[in-house]
Parts: structure tokens; sequence; C-alpha cells
């Protein structure tokens, strides 16, 4: 049986490489070298016809003859952008004039303009889906208050890289807890669910007052996180702005770490950190009738900073700080409920975190969920505890006076 199969495969072979016969079967070979390997790939709607979309790319790419002397390798960041009817139309433009070959399978981010999601995000969003060299991956950022192509070229230098930027901010989800990244899986199941929101993070163009770069060139402007965008049937219709996408990251569960700053007795500030939190709901029934829910929030937080000299370490100082800490955030998550009824949306998850707990009854909310959920009773119950105090065991020069 072996040996059959053997030989057939070298019969095939065979009979390839002896067709005279063009045959595209076995798959094309390409050298690395001849790939441009794009992170960051833009969509949007033309500034000089909206009527027709703007494709950019930004490449990385090593500069000829760089690095030959054994230092560090220089690199290139070239910006190619494109109109067409359609994406497809424009990224094949593209191809046509590059002296490389675009392949989507390096694409870390996706960035797609403010103009476009307000007319329509699935038009745009659907050539990610069915791209084949396209990844899941992908982060998906909302470009507010500049067109993609003019946020890319602004943000970026022969210094520093867009993509390089775009990867730190990840590091604010976990310091701040400000925003949240999303990929493209996670925007398709988000469209799916036709009960709830689309809510995608957002950056824009921000000051670099404060910046320099010895030995090298800073971009004319920072990237900046800037909250959430809403999406509803498509269109996008408003804003989650910060500190209020705190709250929104309370209300979904997606809060790791923050920082904030309460004030003890003698009115000084005192620093608090966020070390993790939990979020549940409860629902009130009358038979099948949903008459009210409720968010509730447990918060745990350590002491990280006193500013003042008298000793906080009491119960009631403790409980002070504590209770300050749940009115800010039981404000934030209450601002991100009122802004969702004003969205007419479910931007904040609720009928999914029904869905979980209470599934047969929300067999029977599914189907009207959109026009109830307006006019619903939504509250929020905050409770904050305070842990450890880190290397705080009283106040610096507490003693001086005794």
């Amino acid at each position: 049986m072996v040996k059959k199969l053997t030989a057939a495969l070298c019969l095939l072979t065979i009979c390839l490489s002896l067709s005279g016969c063009k045959m595209d079967i076995l798959p094309q070979r390409n050298e690395i070298e001849d790939y441009e390997v794009m992170k960051v790939f833009g969509l949007d709607k033309s500034k000089e016809d909206p009527s027709k979309v703007e494709v950019t790319f930004l490449s990385e790419r090593a500069a000829p003859g760089g690095g030959g002397d054994g230092s560090a390798q220089k690199k290139q960041y070239p910006i190619v952008s494109s109109v067409g009817d359609t994406i497809y139309e424009a990224e094949r433009k593209i191809k046509a004039h590059s002296d490389k070959k675009e392949f989507f399978g390096f694409v870390d981010y996706i960035l797609i303009g403010e103009e476009a999601a307000k007319d329509d995000f699935n038009k745009y969003f659907d050539f990610i889906m069915r791209g084949h060299n396209i990844r899941f991956t992908p982060k998906v950022y909302i470009i507010r208050g500049a067109s993609v192509y003019d946020f890319i070229c602004q943000t970026s230098s022969e210094s520093i890289y867009l993509g390089d930027r775009l990867a730190n901010i990840k590091s604010d989800v976990a310091d701040m807890s400000n925003f949240l990244e999303v990929n493209v899986v996670e925007t398709a199941d988000m469209l799916n669910n036709k009960q709830a929101a689309v809510v995608l993070p957002v950056l824009e163009l921000g000051n670099m007052d404060n910046h320099e770069l010895l030995g090298g060139k800073m971009p004319e402007k920072d990237a900046m996180s800037s909250g959430y965008t809403v999406l509803k049937d498509s269109k996008l219709v408003g804003y989650i702005p910060e500190p209020e996408a705190r709250g929104y990251n309370f209300l979904s569960g997606n809060v790791h770490s923050s920082a904030f700053s309460v004030r003890d007795n003698s009115g000084m500030f005192v620093g608090l950190e966020v070390l993790n939190e939990t979020t549940t709901i409860e629902a009130k029934f009358n038979g099948d009738m949903l008459e009210s829910a409720k968010f509730i929030t447990h918060v745990f937080s350590n002491i990280a900073e006193v500013q003042s000299q008298d000793d906080i370490f009491t119960q009631s100082t403790v409980d002070l700080l504590a209770a300050q800490q749940s009115d800010i955030i039981k404000g934030e998550m209450e601002k991100v409920i009122a802004l969702s009824k004003d969205f007419q949306t479910d931007c904040v998850g609720l009928g999914e975190r029904i869905r979980m707990k209470y599934p047969y009854k929300w067999e029977k909310l599914k189907d009207h969920w959109v026009e109830l959920y307006p006019d619903l009773n939504i509250g929020v119950t905050v409770r904050s505890h305070m842990r450890r105090t880190y290397d705080i065991h009283e106040p610096n020069g507490h003693d001086l006076g005794g």
C-alpha cells in the first residue's frame, strides 16, 4: 500500500512538471523580502469624493544597506494611500504601483475613520471579515477628529513608529482601565448581537508638548486613547468619553487596575490603587415582566499615597476614603447608563448579563429588549474595600510633634 501511494505521488509530481499548461495547483512561492510588512491598515471615506473609500497602509521595512557594519539596522516607515469605489479596488491600485507585495497577514491594527463609521460601519468591516489573508486577532479602533490618513501621517515620523505606539497603548488598560482593546472576532460577535450596541475604542490626535527625542524626530501629533464609540445598526451614534469610559469598564467587569484620588479629614489627598473588582446584576421581575435591574460592584483597593501628616489608619477615616471612591465610581457608571439611554441602545451589556443569569426570563424579553431598555429602571450600587497600605504604616513626620 505504501509503495502504491509513493508511486502515485511521484507520478503526480512528474505530470505537474511536464504539463504545458499553466496550473496554479500548488501555492505560489515568495521570499519574505518581497513582502511589505504592513502593521497598520486604515479605512475611511475619501475627503475629496465622499462617495469613494480610501485605503491607507503603514508599513515597516529595513532601510537599504542599513546595519552592514554591525550597528543597529535603520528602518523606514512608508505610508501609502489610494482611493476607489470599493476597498478591493483601492487596495489593488496600491499593489499595482508598489515595489513590494502587500500582505494582510502582518496587520496588527485596523483603523476605521469616524466618517466611515457614521456612514455604514459594516460597509467597511465586511472587507476585513472576507479577506482570506487577514487574521482575526488585529485590534480595531475608531479614529475621531481626523481622517485615518491624516492620523497616520501626523503620528508617524522617521524615528517614531505608530505601530509601536499602539502596542504601548495596551499598557493603559492595565494601569488606568480607561479603555479596552477589541479584536476582529470580538467586533464581529458584537455586530451579530442585535439586542446590544457595538462598542469600540477610540483614538484621536494629542499634543506632543513636553516631548523631546534626542537624536531623532518626534511626530507632529501623539496617538491618544479617548474612550469608546457606540455603534447602533451599523452607524456611529455617540461616544463614551473619559473618565466615563472607566465607568463602562466597571459595568462590563473589565477593570484590572486604576488610580483614584480622595481626601482625608484634613482635606489632603490620599492615592488609592484599585486591585480588582467584581460586578454582578440583580433583576426584579413581576411575572415575566422586568421591572428593574441593578449593577452591584465590589471594588478592592490599596492605599498607595498619603499627603498629610495625620493618622488616617483609623476605621472611620478608612471608611471615609472608601465611600469617596465608591461615589466616584458610581457616578461614572451612572453617566454611562444615562448615555446609553440617550443612544437608545444597550451598550453596557445588561441584556447579555440577564440572559446568562435568568435564561428562561430572557426568552420572554429578547424580542423586545431594544424597545424595553431605554425606559428600564437601572440602578448602581458600589462598595469599596480597603485591603493593604503597602509599606505605609503611618504618615511621614507623624511623630514629629510628639
